[in-house]
């Protein structure tokens, strides 16, 4: 694997870009925000974050938000690497629009194999394994988040990893992609369904997450037309689990920095 410490300006962190052999012809790309504290003697909790829709024109150059109190990476969803020129990613973007967006691309779909979303969930898996290895993990605390496809991404992940001890995905994409095709229910903005991509779709693999993982979906829009409540409300009625979920009226998908003051909220728990 590569990993390449870059300047951050954070004085609690070290920033590395790290590269890591996956399956598939490209490798895992990541950035890792190491507090200078984290080893042997003073282990952090474990934080995964992954991205939203879209390439790589919202990845900041070398991230410095990070607080320091535990491990933190960044995973890139994609096959890019990290720390181009903006050049780079706009002709990423050229070429991927190209062939087609990411995951809606007909012939790619008929195969679990094929499908985009195979390389997007294997070289995630490899980035947490990669992750558990760090002599400064506490082996104790695993979080997983995100938002939209990012938050689709935590999902399906904390039902394949059997360490994740908590969760907590914000709208998260494609929940009940069957419900839409078998069903004739709300789907929104999403593929076309197929056999092969409902072996990705997080209503199945919300099942699967370990009854000792915390659920926490931050935020189900009521007004949300891209990811809709009613596949999100699928998810969170298959996790057998600890689970709470935030439901907010009146928020549309790209609500993310809040509300207006006095927006009806309700949370459910069980």
């Amino acid at each position: 694997m590569k990993c390449e410490k870059v300047e951050s300006g954070n004085a609690k962190i070290d920033t590395y870009r790290i590269s890591i052999p996956a399956p598939g012809p490209q490798p895992a790309t990541a950035f890792m925000l190491l507090p200078k504290d984290a080893g042997p003697d003073t282990k952090k909790a474990l934080h995964l974050s992954f991205h939203g829709y879209g390439w790589g024109n919202h990845w900041p150059p070398n991230p410095d938000w990070h607080g320091g109190g535990e491990i933190h990476i960044e995973v890139n969803a994609h096959d890019f690497e990290l720390g181009r020129d903006a050049g780079y990613y706009k002709d990423f973007e050229r070429n991927a629009t190209a062939k087609g967006m990411c995951g809606f691309v007909a012939e790619e779909n008929k195969s679990p194999e094929t499908t985009y979303f195979n390389g997007m969930i294997l070289r995630d898996l490899r980035v947490i394994e990669y992750a558990k290895s760090l002599p400064g993990w506490d082996g104790k605390n695993l979080k997983l988040s995100g938002g939209s496809q990012g938050g689709f991404q935590a999902l399906v992940l904390a039902g394949l990893e059997r360490d994740v001890t908590f969760v907590e995905p914000s709208v998260p994409w494609i929940c009940d992609m069957g419900g839409k095709a078998r069903l004739g229910r709300y789907g929104a903005w999403q593929p076309d369904f197929t056999d092969a991509l409902n072996y990705y779709d997080p209503v199945h693999h919300a099942a699967r997450i370990p009854l000792s993982c915390k659920v926490y979906i931050s935020r189900n829009g009521m007004g949300d037309t891209v990811c809709p409540p009613s596949g999100i409300m699928a998810v969170y009625n298959n996790i057998r689990g600890p689970k709470t979920m935030r439901m907010v009226q009146g928020s549309e998908h790209g609500d993310w920095g809040g509300m207006p003051e006095g927006t009806q909220e309700l949370r459910i728990e069980n």
